[in-house]
Order: structure tokens, then C-alpha cells, then sequence
């Protein structure tokens, strides 16, 4: 069977959840043993370079394409002379062009819930496509019972269509380490800086925990910045009148290889208001702001 898969969110850089997700899931198919019996061709922009090895089975089709809405555009376009026998797409939009074997996965919905966190034109296409996938697509994946739910409440989605396949985790090898980052006793989160991940509560909860246990603990808020920064900034500026800046730090952009040096966390957080993430290069249990 030749399957086709839209790679290019692999190949952004920094990867954050979403592409790491792709990232890992491309470099596990390669692995498997059961893919030795298939064909796949990994549609991207640019020039594919994911960083492992493709087996001889695995094809890279590179689709140029220098302007915004790829997917709709350069790979719909490339479906109309020649379609894989099944599609998947990773990333929430099926293209308007695809095969009848389409599969596409859904990571959630919450911007239905927290609609003034999206920009509007952001908003409106992430409606668009997740409706369009549920009408269109042969098979959904969904990341949890939770998006499963919503896409039915929500969308009107067959259940019989939509799949429950939950995120893996890998844990970095324990020799990927730098020297001590040196930060003490520090609570952790891992993720996109933006106020739909709940910053606001993470950071509230720590400054109760600090006010009620007296703790020597820092927050360390790890990744890259999101969409509607603002309220995360001004708790920021709150918390550093109150504790002299010292108990909160942000790290905008970080390193790979840094990751496996926060095992020493005393807890790894998770903030999102609908999914929970095992932080990776974490060593031991995390805690849900919900």
C-alpha cells in the first residue's frame, strides 16, 4: 500500500508539541517492522531533512510553495495528478484535494472554549479545518476522550469514526547532560508560553504555595512564546515586585539538549486546561494545574 503523510511540521524549527509529535511519530514508522510492508511518501515544502535515516520504502516529495496555506494549495494540488492509496495528515487540515482513505488527527479543540485567545483569522481556519476533516476524513484521530467528545458534541462527528490514539512519550537518553543548571529547588512546566495553556493559574497556584508552605522554590517556565503574550508578561512583572525577580524564570528558547538537565525538578507541571503532557527529559511524576 503507498501511504502519503504531510511531514512538513517535522521539519520546523524549534519543534514544540504539535511537530515533535510528527517529528516522532515519522521516525517511529521507520522503525516498525510492520512498514516494510507499505510505500510512504513524506510531502513537505522544502527539502526534507528530518535528521534519521529513510529506509528504501520511505520517498520524500518535495512541493515548493513560498506562500501561506500549503496544505490547500501545493500539496491539494499535487493530489489532483496523483494521490497515495491512503493520506494522513497529523496536523488537524485535510487538504480539499485527497484520496478517499484520508486520515487526519485532531489534537484538541479549545480554541471553541477560549475563542479570544486565537487571533481571528487563526480562529476561523482552525474551525474550518477541524469541521472539514470531520466531514470529510474516512478516519479521525483523536488525542483524548476529551477531544473524541467534542469533535461529537461539537461537530456532529460519527463516533464510530473517530479514534482514541493517546501522545507517546520518549525520555531523553540520561548521558544527553550538561552541567548543573545551578537553579536549586525549582517546580517545572514544560510548553508553549501563552495565556490559553492557563499561565495565569500556574502562576497563581505557585504564589499561593510559596505564601502557604514558605517553600525556597522557583518556577521555572520553559519553551517558546505563543499567541497573547500580554497576561503572562504582566504576572511576570508581579512576580518579580514580590519576590525581588528571583522566583520565576522564563526561558523563551531552549536548547534540546538542556532538557534532560531539568530531571532535578522537584515536580514537572502541566497548566493546559484540556490535555496533560509527560514532559519529556522529566524523570518522575507531573502535576495538572486542573
Amino acid at each position: 500500500m503507498e501511504i502519503g503523510i504531510n511531514a512538513a511540521a517535522a521539519l520546523k524549527q524549534p519543534r514544540t508539541g504539535v511537530e515533535e509529535y510528527v517529528y516522532q511519530l515519522l521516525r517511529g514508522l521507520t522503525m516498525l517492522k510492520e512498514s516494510k510492508k507499505h510505500r510512504f511518501i513524506l510531502f513537505s515544502p522544502s527539502r526534507a531533512e528530518f535528521g534519521f535515516g529513510l529506509p528504501d520504502n520511505f520517498k520524500t516529495r518535495e512541493l515548493n510553495w513560498p506562500l501561506p496555506f500549503w496544505t490547500q494549495a501545493r500539496l491539494a494540488g499535487g493530489m489532483i495528478f496523483k494521490k497515495p492509496e491512503v493520506l494522513f495528515i497529523p496536523v488537524h487540515v485535510l487538504p480539499l484535494v485527497h484520496p478517499k482513505n484520508s486520515v487526519v488527527t485532531i489534537h484538541g479543540l479549545e480554541y471553541e472554549y477560549f475563542p479570544e485567545m486565537y487571533p481571528k483569522k487563526r480562529l476561523t481556519y482552525l474551525r474550518w479545518g477541524a469541521k472539514y476533516a470531520v466531514r470529510n476524513a474516512s478516519k479521525i484521530i483523536a488525542v483524548s476522550e476529551n477531544t473524541k467528545n467534542d469533535l461529537i458534541k461539537l461537530y456532529g462527528a460519527n463516533p464510530g469514526k473517530v479514534a482514541v490514539v493517546h501522545h507517546g512519550v520518549k525520555i531523553p537518553d540520561a548521558d544527553v547532560r550538561q552541567e548543573g543548571n545551578n537553579l536549586g529547588e525549582y517546580f517545572l512546566y514544560l510548553g508553549r508560553l501563552e495565556e490559553k495553556k492557563n499561565m495565569a493559574g500556574l502562576i497563581g497556584g505557585f504564589e499561593m504555595l510559596k505564601k502557604r508552605y514558605q517553600l525556597p522554590h522557583k518556577l521555572v517556565l520553559a519553551g517558546p512564546a505563543g499567541y497573547y503574550r500580554i497576561g503572562v508578561y504582566r504576572r511576570k512583572r508581579k512576580m518579580a515586585i514580590a519576590w525581588s525577580g528571583r522566583r520565576v524564570c522564563f526561558s523563551f528558547f531552549l536548547r534540546r539538549v538542556w532538557l534532560a538537565d531539568f530531571r532535578s525538578a522537584s515536580e514537572r507541571l502541566s497548566s493546559d486546561n484540556f490535555r496533560c503532557f509527560f514532559n519529556a527529559g522529566s524523570g518522575g511524576p507531573g502535576r495538572d494545574s486542573d
